[in-house]
């Protein structure tokens, strides 16, 4: 197996033979997660969530996602801890690649693990312990493994006893660990969880005392054992002098003999620990998944952390922009503006965003039956006054800003942003709404003073109180940077690796490595023109393993490449959203001021006539064809046509016009080989069907994968045109079987 293909599942390294052998060499390049964000934290204790989920590795592995049908655990309450540690029973835990990008774009550190355990550790800890030189190669692999994947530190695990004359050298060993991860990050954390003592027992204490203060004062900070006693939190405290907050507490969600017995009442023992004004560490909070009906996850959830909540500190980010399409790291479809392009179940918590980090007093949650991008949206119940509070920020002004909301279930929603002088910012709805598949997208420019932040993030529907709203997207951001583009973007492709039956590697060309906000989404398209998401990455390649692809029956697979970037508009060109947005009197504006404008081509070849037929722009479609005397029939990149594009997206009175202009190739085909009759032969539109065929569409066309259009609407079940197509005299029915043949191949469309 290729360290590509190795590099697409994370996994932990459970031998020091296999740490040893680790080198600069064999990581050729730096994987590229997200940096961590700047947040303000509050001078008091510090919360620390330590994942123990079912042995762990499971499908957060995948670094690009992965497909699956079942329910999967992710953490969205970030803002609510500061550190996040990946655990597992293994000698170094390694942080999967999705786990470190979530926990960074919201401002949390997160930790491996080192755990020795039982016999085995003992005999780990004895070679580790054996001379300084093996101390010095463990603890430079170590730092290779954090440089190597961006993480922030590590928790250190010695569950086993340890000879007396090698406790020195234990000591050595977590002092030249912290400094050595100081060196490369003067932020990363190296903490000892309590369980050896000084003397070389596994004796936990529950507490800081004699026993185990060196391992504390040679690190920079100590998780206590969960079974403690009040008295004992007092004494931690006493003992660490000005550090009591690098004491952190071990509160197990489980419960294992741990004060409040854990579960809904891990908030008793946190209540504690909030009281001494020490730190927590809760451990296992998988307890909501693996015990409870996954299927109530979000509200189960939703529960514990409003437990909880009264004694965490909430943590504000400063952020440069707030851009989010409101997703958990899951779905069970997949949505690209509005429009359901593929409908399989995935998870990948790279993809995350950033959800409402407000007070529980307003009840939201997750939907995944639709989502203007991604998998989800956010369903929110206002108050009697129709106010719902979603985001504490830190936003500094500058001075052009724009903000953006998306949204359904109410006609009147309005956005209010507060900045730290108390004042609300003053909104100017700079253009009029726009519909995109019942989706309305409102659009503010803002009034911006550079001395003022935005703090607070909330909506408002005054005439409609205890609405519900359902928020698919919002972004705040400055006019020079803006939000949100998913594009078919200019050649993506550097190169292609194929291995053996195996995979198939995707290589990307070196600008997305100077734009590591991009992200590039993968989708497999079948010769029935279903499509199913095979993930995503911001990594410099994509491996496509066959399997994910290959079905029982053979067929062509055609493999769709998106990229996404922080950008709002649809097309690169000015002019081309003019006319997808249907603004006809500043569109003709400008094609009057310049009139060569109107050949103007974006990035994927299309024109303006493209994307006017693509929003169902007739008075503009009409005006390019009479007046500007535009060419209806030039295609994309992709060779698709204006006319196809009318007819997939079914506006069947621009069809009319395209025809009437007697300048179109009906049987023009596109790089897929196929024609416009295909297309609304797939998407069910009778009436363009009935036109087509007035106008000899050629009813026994095949495209590329020898398919004709009744092969397309039969595998659609769309009956009524299959009735329509038999009817006509000069189907040839014996075209209809060649499609049984053995097509399997792949190709790749940008």
């Amino acid at each position: 197996m290729s360290l590509k293909e190795r590099s697409t599942v994370c996994s932990p390294i459970r031998t020091l033979s296999d740490l040893f052998n680790l080198s600069s060499s064999c990581l050729t390049s730096r994987l590229k997660c997200s940096q961590l964000v700047s947040r303000y934290t509050s001078p008091r204790q510090k919360i620390l969530l330590c994942h123990d989920m079912k042995g762990g590795y499971l499908e957060d592995k995948h670094t690009q996602g992965c497909q699956t049908d079942e329910s999967c655990y992710r953490f969205f309450r970030w803002h609510l801890i500061d550190m996040f540690v990946y655990f597992a029973h293994e000698l170094v835990t390694i942080p999967p690649v999705v786990w470190i990008d979530c926990a960074h774009k919201n401002g949390v550190q997160i930790l491996g693990t080192f755990i020795t355990e039982f016999d085995k550790g003992k005999e780990i800890c004895r070679q580790l312990l054996s001379s300084d030189h093996v101390v010095n190669q463990v603890v430079d692999a170590l730092v290779l493994l954090m440089k190597w994947y961006s993480f922030d530190g590590y928790l250190l695990n010695i569950e086993n006893p340890i000879e007396p004359e090698h406790i020195e050298r234990l000591l050595s060993f977590v002092s030249k660990l912290k400094l050595a991860c100081s060196e490369i990050d003067r932020n990363s954390i190296v903490l000892w969880y309590d369980s050896v003592t000084k003397n070389g027992d596994l004796k936990w204490q529950n507490q800081l005392n004699e026993l185990n203060e060196s391992f504390f004062n040679a690190c920079d900070g100590i998780f206590l054992n969960y079974t403690w006693k009040s008295e004992m939190l007092l004494q931690s405290k006493i003992n660490a002098g000005q550090r009591y907050r690098d004491v952190f507490v071990g509160i197990d969600v489980f419960g294992r003999g741990c004060f409040g017995g854990g579960g809904f009442n891990t908030s008793e023992a946190i209540s504690l620990s909030h009281k001494m004004d020490l730190s927590t560490a809760i451990f296992a909070p998988g307890w909501l998944f693996e015990t409870l009906d996954a299927k109530q996850f979000i509200e189960n959830d939703r529960k514990f952390w409003t437990l909880l909540e009264p004694y965490t500190n909430q943590r504000t980010l400063h952020l440069k922009s707030l851009t989010t399409y409101f997703s958990d790291g899951c779905g069970e479809k997949f949505f690209l503006h509005g429009l359901e392009i593929a409908n399989n179940s995935w998870y990948n918590l790279s993809l995350q965003s950033y959800l409402p980090n407000s007070s529980s007093e307003h009840i939201w949650s997750l939907k995944y039956d639709d989502a203007y991008f991604g998998g989800s949206y956010l369903e929110l119940h206002g108050d009697a006054k129709g106010y719902l509070n979603l985001f504490r920020c830190c936003l500094p002004m500058k001075s052009r800003w724009e903000a953006i909301i998306v949204f359904k279930g109410s006609d009147d929603v309005m956005l209010e942003l507060e900045c730290d002088d108390g004042k609300l910012i003053p909104l100017d709805q700079s253009e009029e709404d726009l519909v995109i598949r019942d989706w309305k997208r409102k659009t503010y420019r803002l009034t911006a003073n550079e001395q003022l932040s935005i703090i607070n993030v909330s909506i408002r529907d005054e005439k409609n109180a205890n609405t519900i709203v359902k928020l698919g997207y919002l972004s705040i951001h400055p006019v020079e940077s803006p939000s949100l583009e998913v594009s078919s973007a200019s050649p993506l492709i550097k190169s292609i690796e194929y291995n053996s039956n195996v995979s198939i590697t995707v290589n990307f060309v070196d600008f997305l490595q100077e734009h590591p906000s991009s992200m590039i989404f993968v989708f497999v398209r079948d010769q029935f023109e279903r499509y199913t998401f095979l993930g995503a990455t911001h990594q410099s390649y994509f491996v496509i393993f066959r399997s994910t692809i290959n079905s029982d029956k053979p067929t062509h697979s055609t493999l769709i490449l998106r990229q996404l970037t922080m950008e709002m508009n649809i097309s690169n060109l000015e002019i081309c959203c003019l006319a997808y947005d249907k603004k006809f009197d500043e569109l003709k504006a400008k094609i009057e001021a310049d009139p060569t404008c109107v050949k103007q081509k974006d990035r994927d070849g299309r024109t303006i006539l493209h994307w006017a037929c693509s929003s169902g722009a007739k008075d503009i479609v009409q005006y390019l064809l009479e007046i500007c005397n535009v060419r209806p029939d030039i295609p994309d990149e992709l060779g698709w046509t204006p006319l196809m594009i009318a007819v997939s997206t079914g506006h069947i009175e621009i069809v009319r016009m395209l025809l009437q202009t007697n300048k179109v190739d009906i049987e023009q085909s596109n790089s897929s080989g196929a024609r416009p009759l295909h297309y609304a032969c797939s998407k069910n539109f009778y009436e363009i069907v009935q036109l087509l065929l007035e106008h000899d569409a050629d009813i026994n066309a095949t495209d590329k994968y020898k398919q004709t259009p009744l092969d397309r609407c039969c595998s659609k079940g769309n009956t009524e045109i299959v009735k329509l197509l038999l009817r006509n005299p000069k189907i040839d029915l014996s075209m209809h079987k060649e499609c049984d043949g053995d097509h399997s191949s792949i190709s790749f469309e940008q």
